[in-house]
């Protein structure tokens, strides 16, 4: 897309809860856009160390800084007020201690007015941990084309063995995300973004899939998937997998998708020892004939592991 073309209208949403160290490079990040943004939705999640003073100092007439009283897990609260009051027709996602590639908002552009003629765009990403260099999350795309549509089959297959998507480097039409109930907020205090991927894919929406990563996810600064006070509910998709089952349209489908809440529950329950908040309750939503031999040994390990907590 020439930088001269009229580029869709996209509102960019960024949760903020405690991130004052970070949040300044995400905004930079936006604010270099080769492709620009209509606005910039910073949504301050209660925090309490001066955030939302380090956005408002930055003095862009596009950013609005919207506040919650109280503050919600996974930031899915904070999101889905950004939606409600967003203008753009499409909507990108950014973490506040995450950044952007300059030509994300461009890569994204281009796909939105491809053939595919996407409702979601989801890009490839890069992983950065510590002080290493980021690298490159799904190495395995290299021959597929820049833009290419993702289908449900495909789509939920690549779901069930892995996180091929981010949210940092996913955008959604807004009246998708509006009409389909957006983030689960008061229903999970984590794996919110899972679910809402999970339903866009179900739910038949057209997915186009960039393979040149143009997000970097900052794994370090992500400590609050793996408090204990976020690990006291069981991952959302593998408590939902029964009601998710009868949006599956075959056997094949089900397997898929018993194979991604297995993979997403295994993760929980490790989490959930490694973070002082073991349950045994958990494992009651893994499909134990569904696991692979190498699952159903970590499995094993992990309720040995529960037992002795």
């Amino acid at each position: 897309m020439s930088r001269q073309t009229t580029a869709p209208s996209i509102s960019v949403i960024i949760p903020l809860f405690n991130k004052a160290r970070h949040v300044r490079t995400a905004l930079e990040s936006v604010l270099a856009q080769t492709v620009p943004p209509a606005e910039i939705i910073v949504v301050d999640d209660a925090s309490t160390d001066g955030g939302a003073d380090i956005v408002r100092s930055v003095g862009d007439d596009r950013i609005r800084v919207l506040t919650r009283d109280e503050p919600g897990p996974g930031g899915y609260a904070a999101r889905n007020v950004a939606i409600e009051n967003a203008n753009g027709e499409w909507i990108a996602f950014l973490d506040a201690d995450d950044y952007w590639r300059e030509d994300h908002l461009e890569r994204i552009s281009v796909a939105i007015e491809s053939a595919v003629r996407p409702e979601v765009v989801f890009t490839n990403y890069s992983v950065r941990k510590g002080g290493d260099r980021a690298i490159v999350k799904n190495e395995q795309v290299d021959g597929r084309p820049v833009v290419a549509p993702l289908r449900r089959g495909e789509a939920l297959a690549w779901f069930a063995g892995s996180d091929f998507m981010h949210t940092s480097g996913t955008a959604v039409r807004t009246e998708v995300l509006r009409d389909l109930g957006a983030f689960p907020a008061g229903e999970a205090l984590r794996g919110g973004d899972s679910d809402l991927w999970l339903r866009l894919i179900l739910a038949d929406k057209r997915i186009a899939y960039l393979s040149e990563p143009t997000s970097v996810f900052v794994q370090e600064h992500s400590e609050i998937i793996t408090s204990a006070s976020n690990l006291q509910l069981p991952h959302i998709v593998g408590a939902r997998r029964r009601r998710y089952g009868k949006l599956c349209r075959d056997r094949s489908e089900r397997e898929l998708l018993a194979r991604l809440a297995n993979r997403k529950t295994l993760s929980r329950i490790s989490q959930g020892i490694d973070g002082g908040a073991a349950r045994l309750l958990d494992f009651r939503h893994l499909v134990w004939w569904k696991l692979s031999r190498n699952q159903l040994k970590r499995a094993i390990r992990l309720l040995r592991r529960t037992l002795r907590a």
